[in-house]
């Protein structure tokens, strides 16, 4: 008894003495650095954004994931992930539902594109394809002017191919294969002559996963899987074969333009957003992807000097990269958006977002609501928005 009590007194000193060092070490950490830290009163701005920026829009919910220069992260929740009363009003109270959650997965519609476009510069730095290849030597007549059509200018959205989304018999519900999207290509007209002008194109990303299977040999979304996503540790991002979530999710929740009522479209049938827009991923994933493509992990110096070498549009819109996009204020990434979901992933003065909301409503501002909240918080912490 005597002894156990002696052992007990020792370790109790032995505790306050490691308490006391490592409050040191974790003192002088903290003390690295010169940018702000993740303290209680930035927790609170960006927790005030968030729920804010939700209750503006009227969407379900949104999760919000940052992290700082020095590592410092946030991971932000509010609204609902699921809601048996849809509403076209939030502020009225209409959402309500199963509180949302950090860990569930989401669709990330076009922030797809930075996966496919990373990964083509990977090819690249492979001596596979080069970036003045014309689609015509990987895809022999695939659509028009594929002679003319560079994989740069898929790239940065300068080939004037048609989008094969806006054709009136594209739909996310049912299966596609690469024929019937290519048909849907060639049942509309070019938009213009490559490399006149900057438009925003799914098409283009479609033919660069098509570039990527040709090249390898091998399929494009097992590619993604095994040299971006399990190199990168991102346990919790996949690429889908089918319309099913691998575990619990957020239900996406589309505006209809004529009611203003939502209804929960969840389901998609990934081959027709495909290399433009299938992954499925988590707010946490999100977020190191960010800091892998902005920092150009994967990818050699030369790659990411070309993925960063923003040309101008000529518009009051973003600058076109690789893959990325410069928004004002040198904000660099990029933004999804598929039915009932839309994402942003940006970096702003050291400071990675990975937003992700799992509505998506009808004139969005920015035409994004995940952009939105983007722009609320850098207003926030560094004074200016977009």
């Amino acid at each position: 008894m005597a002894q156990g009590t002696t052992n007990n007194i020792f370790t109790a000193k032995q505790t306050i003495l490691l308490l006391i060092l490592f409050g040191f070490l974790f003192a002088n950490i903290s003390c690295n650095g010169d940018d702000k830290a993740f303290n209680a009163s930035i927790r609170a701005a960006l927790t005030k954004v968030l729920r804010d920026s939700v209750v503006t829009l009227g969407v379900p919910g949104a999760v919000m994931a940052v992290r700082g220069p020095n590592g410092e992260e946030w991971v932000g929740t509010t609204g609902v992930y699921q809601s048996a009363t849809p509403s076209s009003d939030n502020r009225t109270g209409g959402w309500q539902g199963n509180p949302m959650r950090d860990d569930l997965y989401f669709r990330i519609a076009s922030v797809t594109k930075t996966f496919t476009a990373v990964f083509t510069m990977m090819l690249v730095d492979d001596g596979l394809v080069t970036l003045d290849d014309y689609v015509e030597k990987w895809l022999p007549g695939a659509v028009p002017n594929s002679g003319q059509i560079t994989l740069k200018q898929l790239l940065n959205h300068s080939s004037g191919v048609a989008d094969f989304s806006t054709h009136p018999d594209y739909s996310e519900t049912r299966v596609w294969t690469h024929e019937e999207i290519l048909a849907l290509v060639n049942d509309l007209s070019p938009q213009f002559v490559p490399g006149e002008e900057h438009k925003y194109c799914n098409t283009n990303y479609y033919l660069l996963g098509m570039i990527a299977e040709k090249a390898t040999g091998q399929d494009w979304g097992d590619l993604i899987e095994k040299r971006v996503v399990q190199v990168l540790g991102l346990s919790h991002t996949m690429v889908p074969t089918d319309s099913a979530f691998p575990g619990e999710h957020a239900y996406g929740y589309e505006q209809n333009r004529e009611t203003g009522a939502f209804t929960d479209v969840s389901v998609i049938e990934p081959s027709g957003p495909w290399s433009a827009g299938c992954i499925i991923s988590t707010p946490r994933d999100l977020l190191r992807w960010t800091r892998a493509l902005l920092d150009g992990e994967l990818i050699t110096a030369a790659s990411k000097a070309n993925m960063f070498d923003f040309q101008d549009s000529g518009t009051s819109g973003p600058k076109f990269g690789l893959g990325v996009f410069e928004l004002k204020g040198s904000s660099q990434g990029h933004t999804g958006s598929i039915e009932g979901f839309e994402s942003a992933v940006f970096r702003h003065q050291d400071h990675d977002f990975a937003i992700i909301v799992n509505g998506r409503i009808i004139d969005a501002p920015f035409g994004n609501t995940a952009l939105y909240i983007y722009s609320e918080a850098i207003k926030e912490l560094f004074g200016e928005g977009l």
